[in-house]
C-alpha cells in the first residue's frame, strides 16, 4: 500500500498485515553507519553526560553496550514479504545520531547515522482494551510520552519476531502461547528523528484484569500502564488529542492497527482529522 504522513512527525513507508515470520531479514557484516575519530570522541562524551544525569542505559550484563540493527533498506516481494537489508551499529551511535544530533544528516550524511531498527506494537486485550505506556523519566528516549508497549530494539541475531516476544515478556508479562494472533502492520519512520521503526499488532487471550495482574519482569521504561478503550469512536479521539505528543511510531502503530480493525472510512477520517 502507498506511503503516507503527518508532517512533521512521522512517515507510514509501506503497510499491511503480515504473519511474523512473513518478514525477511538479511544481515550484511559490514554494513553500518561510519565514524571518524572524532565522532567516536564525542559520542564518548554523550555517554558519560547521559549518566551522570542518572539517564538509565541499555547495558548488558557484561557492562557492554548491546549492537543493534541498522536499517540501510527494505523491498516488498512479490509475494508480498518484506526483506529488511540490515547491518550492524550500537545504542551509544542511536543515542548521538538519530536521538541527540538528528540533524548531522544533513551536515555529514547518511552514513554517520546510526538509524538503528525498533519493534513496537500495539497490543489489545480479549475484553476489547489496547495498551499504552507513559515512558519512565529517567529514560534517555521520548521521556515522559505516551507509547505501545512492547516496543525496543532487536539485537542480533535476534530475529523480529523473536525480539518482539523478548519484549513482551520482559515489559508486559506476557508469554508467546498467551498470544491470539500477532502480525506486522507497517515500516514507518519518526520525522523528527528519522528513526525508522517495525510496528505490530499483538491480540492477546487475556482480558485487561488478567493482564494487569501480571508482574513484568523488567518494565523500568514504562513508569505507568493504562488501557485504551478500543472501539472506533475512542482511539480517533485519543490519536487527535495524542498527535504530536505521543512517540511518533507509538501514534502510527496505533492508527495501523486501528485501521484494519475499523476499516478504510474510518482510516480516512481519522487521517483527515489528523491533518487538519
Amino acid at each position: 500500500m502507498s506511503a503516507f504522513g503527518l508532517d512533521g512527525y512521522y512517515e507510514v513507508l509501506h503497510q499491511g498485515c503480515l504473519p511474523l515470520e512473513a518478514v525477511q531479514v538479511h544481515r550484511l557484516p559490514e554494513l553500518g553507519h561510519r565514524w571518524t575519530a572524532v565522532e567516536e570522541e564525542v559520542c564518548e562524551e554523550l555517554v558519560a553526560r547521559r549518566l551522570r544525569r542518572g539517564e538509565r542505559l541499555i547495558v548488558l550484563d557484561d557492562g557492554e553496550f548491546p549492537v543493534l540493527d541498522r536499517l540501510d533498506s527494505f523491498e516488498v516481494l512479490e509475494s508480498g514479504e518484506w526483506r529488511l537489508r540490515l547491518g550492524p551499529t550500537h545504542y551509544p551511535a542511536h543515542l548521538l545520531t538519530n536521538v541527540e544530533h538528528p540533524k548531522w544528516r544533513e551536515a555529514k550524511g547518511d552514513a554517520v547515522m546510526a538509524d538503528a531498527l525498533a519493534v513496537c506494537a500495539l497490543t489489545t486485550t480479549v475484553d476489547g482494551y489496547a495498551v499504552w505506556g507513559r515512558r519512565a523519566a529517567a529514560i534517555p528516549e521520548g521521556a515522559g510520552r505516551w507509547h505501545v508497549v512492547p516496543a525496543g530494539h532487536p539485537e542480533p541475531p535476534q530475529s523480529m519476531a523473536e525480539a518482539l516476544f523478548a519484549e513482551l515478556d520482559e515489559e508486559l508479562g506476557v508469554a508467546a502461547d498467551e498470544v491470539e494472533e500477532a502480525t506486522f502492520t507497517g515500516i514507518v519512520r519518526s520525522l523528527p528523528t528519522l528513526k525508522p521503526e517495525l510496528t505490530a499488532r499483538l491480540r492477546l487471550k487475556l482480558t485487561w484484569d488478567e493482564f494487569e495482574a501480571r508482574p513484568a519482569k523488567d518494565a523500568w521504561e514504562s513508569e505507568q500502564l493504562v488501557g485504551i478503550k478500543w472501539n472506533a469512536e475512542a482511539v480517533a479521539e485519543l490519536l487527535v488529542e495524542e498527535c504530536g505528543h505521543a512517540i511518533p511510531s507509538g501514534h502510527a502503530a496505533t492508527y495501523l492497527a486501528a485501521a484494519q480493525d475499523f476499516g478504510p472510512e474510518w482510516a480516512e477520517e481519522t487521517l483527515a482529522k489528523l491533518r487538519a
